[in-house]
């Protein structure tokens, strides 16, 4: 128990310099994480529209079980590729 306390006592605080560049190193290591954690959801969303558009090519084979599930799949479809047309702004001069 008395070596806890006494690596508890020689633990020195951070100066301002070194918790400067700490909290540097963890937003370039936040951002980095946010970057790949976008290209994986796109890269995710990617391989989920080609599995979609698959299910549609063979929609022969599901019709025998459930139909709902092709048009369950047509909508997502749509959903994802549908572009919808953003309100032209005016600008105030």
């Amino acid at each position: 128990m008395g070596e806890k306390k006494e690596a508890v006592k020689e633990k020195k605080e951070l100066t301002y310099d070194e918790l400067k560049n700490v909290a540097g190193q963890l937003q370039q290591q936040n951002k980095f994480l946010i970057e790949q954690l976008q290209k994986n959801e796109y890269a995710d969303l990617h391989k989920r529209i080609e599995y979609l558009f698959k299910v549609l090519e063979h929609k022969n084979t599901f019709a025998n079980t459930d139909r709902g599930f092709v048009d369950e799949v047509t909508s997502e479809l749509i959903s994802i590729l549908k572009i919808e047309k953003q309100p032209e702004v005016e600008e105030v001069k």
